[in-house]
Formats: structure tokens, C-alpha cells, sequence
């Protein structure tokens, strides 16, 4: 068998510069490699972290009754931040006592209309608005909207 020419076994196990760059570059390879593993990660498990939030807008926010047979209509617009209209978002409101819920139209409007039912010996109820959507981050406010029960 003939030697392989200009290949000198010696140079290659006492090559000071090979064994000092070779883990300093596997080193750089595990760091970026790291990163990227957990910059996807992260995309795939926290997809709300990359997600805008709705702005949800809503007519009247306190509503004032004469009794409980009183009915409220609600105007609900879901928007973007650059207030684009978000069509299709699921938009409820409820409480201990009533759920309602309808989708937005392609202007991102949607009309609600609840009639409240305030308990016996109190004079106002709160409600809670949840907005879902398929593409945004769902949004929830506790006791946005107040309906009082004029004496």
C-alpha cells in the first residue's frame, strides 16, 4: 500500500492551534445552537407571547334599570391595535346569574342583549366580557360592565 503523499501523522496529533479552536468553536456551535432550539420552542409552546391582543370597545359600560325586566343592548366592536376590525370573535358576557354570547360581523361589531337579573337586596350586578379569537390572544375583563337598579 502506498502512503498517502504530504500527510504527516505527527502534525495532525500535535496541532496546538486545532486542539485549542476545536472547542472553543464547538462551544460557539452549542451556544447558537441553544438559542435557536429555544427561540422555536417558545414559539411552538408560547404562541401568545408572539400574539397581538384585541382592543375590545363596548357601549354602555354602566346601565342604569328600572327593574329586572329591563332589557340592555351591548355594542361590542373587537379591533386591532391599529383598529382593524377582527371578524368572527366570540364575544361573551356573563355573570353568576346570565351568559350571552355572539360573533363579530366583518366590521367587527356584534349586538348583545342581556336582561340582568340583580339579586334580591341588592341594587347593582357586575358582568364579565371574554373575547376569543382564532388568531389573537383571548382577552378577559372581570366586571367591566355595571348595571345599576335606580331606586
Amino acid at each position: 500500500m502506498k502512503p498517502i503523499p504530504h500527510l504527516n501523522i505527527h502534525h495532525l496529533t500535535h496541532n496546538d492551534t486545532a486542539v485549542i479552536d476545536l472547542p472553543v468553536y464547538l462551544v460557539i456551535t452549542i451556544i447558537i445552537g441553544v438559542f435557536v432550539l429555544g427561540g422555536i420552542l417558545s414559539m411552538i409552546f408560547l404562541p401568545s407571547f408572539f400574539t397581538p391582543t384585541p382592543v375590545v370597545t363596548i357601549d354602555p359600560l354602566i346601565a342604569t334599570v328600572n327593574n329586572t325586566s329591563t332589557s340592555i343592548q351591548y355594542q361590542v366592536l373587537v379591533q386591532t391595535s391599529d383598529q382593524k376590525p377582527i371578524a368572527n370573535a366570540h364575544v361573551i358576557i356573563k355573570n353568576d346569574h346570565t351568559i350571552r354570547t355572539n360573533i363579530t360581523n366583518t366590521s367587527g361589531m356584534t349586538m348583545i342583549t342581556i336582561q340582568p337579573k340583580i339579586p334580591q337586596g341588592l341594587h347593582e350586578t357586575f358582568f364579565d366580557v371574554l373575547v376569543k379569537t382564532s388568531t389573537y390572544k383571548s382577552v378577559e375583563h372581570r366586571q367591566m360592565l355595571k348595571v345599576v337598579l335606580r331606586s
